[in-house]
């Protein structure tokens, strides 16, 4: 957002970049946009602290863009934080929480306690279509790059022991809806297909990908759960 960083600290700069809001044709999502694109944090907290009441999706989606500026400037505690003080009205539609637990997830990967969110989403119904894991297919639609990896690893793991437990599996191979050619920003600002992000979890895990002709998802056969099976047991 140009100018932003020659604002002056506090209050004043905050209502200033509110103000060149209301006067100009920028709207708050497009500012919102800008700071998350030039990964200004300061500028990103600036500006939703001087926003209107954020109450919705479209709330939550600013309370997102906020937390990618600042996971991609190496803040994400600040993001974390921005997570914890997003008002509750902004979880009760599906998609608001939805876009508040990518964002968290994408800002919290690999950090401790990550999984904790992964968790407190699934017992919120975040993300309907992983409500059944013992299922041969999972869709991974809608959802964010971590989010996303965490969930097959998860269901991976529920496979695994199921299998280990012989509980008679029929499906030869399991099937993980990507899309295809869709891609997300990630928290360290590059943006990566929910797909490439899968493989390259499958090639940690030591699974094999087998060939399918539907470019939108990724099959694994369930005989290379035998790895993971060990590792579960």
């Amino acid at each position: 957002m140009p100018g932003v960083k020659a604002l002056p600290d506090g209050a004043s700069w905050s209502e200033a970049v509110g103000a060149a809001c209301k006067k100009s044709s920028v709207s708050w999502g497009s500012a919102m946009s800008a700071c998350r694109d030039a990964s200004d944090w300061q500028a990103a907290l600036a500006l939703l602290g001087g926003m209107p009441a954020l109450k919705d999706s479209r709330g939550a989606t600013f309370y997102s863009q906020a937390m990618e500026a600042c996971a991609q400037s190496s803040h994400w505690q600040c993001a974390l934080e921005l997570f914890a003080s997003a008002p509750e009205t902004c979880f009760r539609s599906k998609e608001g929480g939805r876009i508040l637990y990518n964002g968290v997830l994408d800002a919290a990967l690999e950090r401790r306690g990550s999984i904790d969110y992964f968790r407190e989403a699934l017992d919120r119904g975040v993300y309907p279509k992983l409500a059944d894991l013992r299922s041969s297919t999972i869709d991974l639609h809608q959802m964010g790059v971590a989010a996303a990896v965490m969930a097959a690893y998860w269901w991976l793991q529920v496979q695994a022991r199921a299998q280990a437990a012989g509980d008679g599996a029929s499906a030869r191979r399991l099937t993980i809806v990507t899309g295809w050619g869709r891609s997300r920003r990630r928290s360290d600002g590059r943006v990566g297909t929910l797909q490439t992000a899968v493989r390259q979890l499958l090639d940690e895990l030591g699974l094999h990908e087998k060939k399918t002709r539907n470019p939108g998802v990724v099959c694994v056969s369930r005989k290379g759960l035998e790895t993971l099976i060990k590792a579960v047991e």
